[in-house]
């Protein structure tokens, strides 16, 4: 009978076997190979802290709700200490988990029987009827990361430092053909998936400020193996930005190729292999989701340690930290003299792998703290360093090299504006202390310059050698690019523009090209831009240089 049981031990189906260690019957040496089943090491409990009557079978009810543990089968459990018994009834209790008391007597013993009592129970003796309810009915759903076809483990070649105006077109006119199709199909994937994802409805969750475009952005880029390739992602949700209507403001790609960090930069592309290392080299649940936050979000375990969730379990597909600017009087480092001068939300997205073991965190926390409706994920004494550190040697997985704080992050730095977002005028319309927000983002817009003379530019204005722009001028060039995206429809185009697209568009997209005579023609958009929005099968090659034209890098 014993050995046909233990036949029945299928984790991957939410059973688990237990076979007590034999001349041991105190709770505290059976939780040690409940851990064992769940297929734990408990050769870590010492280095882990995870010791004690206490935390072990916490720990061990946090892996079974993880683990979506539904049946509990315990062998030789007549040989067991009626505190073992009520040790197991309420962790089933806890978990919701059939449990099955294998007695290898006769009849169950009577102390132990007692503990039994006022709780609903059935004694069987035939094996096939007692196995009966305990038999999955459908297997288990095994849930990943969505898999794509884009060839994102090739190496990329120096990427442009150009904008997202002129990414896409410096890359084809600098790289071979080889280089350039690697280049190309991240910046696809980065577009293409922005695109989708701005199609879809808004989400049910409420969201402030740019919280939700950071969790999309960390999630498009949580998997890329190289900074080149986050970056190439980054230019095509640009683009699939503008297609939207929307300005989507990144770091400078220097500062993101060798200044900043977070998910895509210094992080580690979670998988199932990473994942399942985890879960057999490490006990402690806030230890392993430590680790696993570490390698997706480039940041210091104990600075995670003050992570909450964003998003209430069970989905647990967002992590949110606060980041409130320090007032130093230290000299500014390429770091410090561009992260926000105001406080705001670090969103990082969660890897589908990653997910379990915040889950297990989570259910470890709220034990910890039952009488709160706690949000934190980590307890800091758990969770430290040098414990995390000593984790990951043991499973011998590279946590990120001297991982920042979370002034280092990119997200941090993202801007999102509506293209034709009004120009900010007065707060008089306002209610008090209310700023002027996006109509589509519900962010508040950037303010605007009281100064009206900007609109409209003195003729000898040629701002930095080019014609002058007027804001006339500028939407006319606006429509225009949307009538080739046909991603916004036309409103009250009779009526004189209110949006400020002219600037953007007088940075960025707009040039007055040349005629086969050299003479220049009517405003038009920069050919680099259609190409950026794959409206153009190739860019054009030979684009007149301005050396005093700007177009920012974002």
């Amino acid at each position: 009978m014993t050995v046909s049981l233990l036949e029945h031990h299928d984790p991957a189906r939410g059973r688990i076997v237990v076979h007590p260690t034999p001349a041991t019957s105190s709770p505290t040496a059976f939780v040690y190979d409940v851990l064992v089943a769940l297929a734990r090491p408990v050769t870590r409990l010492q280095a882990e802290h995870l010791t004690g009557e206490v935390r072990p079978w916490q720990a061990v009810a946090a892996w079974m709700v993880t683990d979506q543990v539904t049946d509990l089968i315990v062998l030789r459990a007549d040989r067991l200490s009626d505190g073992t018994w009520n040790h197991l009834v309420g962790l089933c209790q806890h978990t919701g988990t059939r449990l099955m008391l294998v007695c290898h007597t006769r009849q169950v013993p009577e102390s132990l029987g007692a503990v039994l009592t006022g709780i609903e129970h059935h004694v069987l003796t035939d094996l096939a009827q007692a196995l009966a309810p305990h038999e999955p009915a459908h297997p288990p759903l095994i849930s990943s990361e969505p898999q794509s076809d884009r060839p994102d483990t090739d190496h990329l070649p120096d990427l442009p430092a150009a904008g997202v105006a002129h990414f896409r077109a410096e890359a084809y006119r600098q790289l071979d053909a080889a280089d350039f199709a690697r280049v190309d199909a991240a910046y696809q994937h980065g577009h293409q998936t922005a695109c989708d994802w701005l199609s879809r409805p808004a989400p049910a969750e409420t969201w402030t400020g740019t919280e939700h475009v950071q969790l999309f952005l960390t999630g498009l880029v949580n998997d890329s193996p190289t900074r080149a390739h986050t970056l190439a992602r980054l230019r095509g949700a640009q683009a699939g930005f503008w297609e939207h209507g929307l300005l989507l403001g990144i770091p400078p790609a220097r500062d993101l190729m060798d200044v900043l960090s977070g998910p895509g930069l210094n992080t580690v592309p979670f998988s199932q292999d990473i994942l399942q290392r985890i879960r057999t080299g490490v006990a402690h649940p806030m230890v392993a989701a430590g680790m696993a936050t570490s390698l997706f979000t480039g940041i210091s375990p104990q600075v995670m340690s003050y992570a909450t969730l964003a998003h209430q379990r069970p989905d647990l597909a967002a992590l949110r930290l606060a980041w409130r600017p320090q007032i130093t009087k230290k000299a500014p480092n390429l770091i410090t003299q561009t992260a926000p001068t105001v406080s705001t939300w670090a969103i990082f997205h969660v890897p589908v792998a990653a997910r379990p073991l915040l889950r297990a965190a989570a259910a470890f926390a709220m034990q910890q703290h039952p009488a709160t409706a706690r949000q934190r994920l980590f307890e800091p004494p758990a969770a430290t360093n040098k414990r995390i550190q000593a984790a990951a040697d043991h499973c011998q997985i590279a946590l990120p090299t001297q991982p920042p704080t979370l002034e280092a992050t990119w997200q941090i730095r993202i801007t999102c504006t509506q293209i034709d977002a009004p120009p900010v005028h007065t707060a008089a319309s306002l209610p008090a202390g209310q700023p002027p927000t996006s109509r589509v983002l519900g962010q508040p817009s950037r303010p605007a310059s009281t100064r009206r003379d900007h609109a409209k530019p003195a003729a000898n204005d040629h701002w930095h050698g080019r014609r002058p722009l007027t804001e006339d001028t500028a939407a006319s060039v606006l429509h225009l690019l949307h009538d080739h995206l046909s991603a916004i429809p036309p409103c009250d185009r009779h009526k004189s523009p209110t949006g400020r697209s002219w600037l953007l568009i007088r940075r960025q997209l707009a040039c007055y090209p040349r005629d086969p005579d050299g003479n220049l023609t009517a405003l038009a958009p920069h050919p680099d831009v259609l190409y950026a929005l794959r409206l153009t099968d190739r860019p054009a090659q030979n684009v007149p240089e301005r050396t005093l034209v700007r177009h920012e890098d974002h």
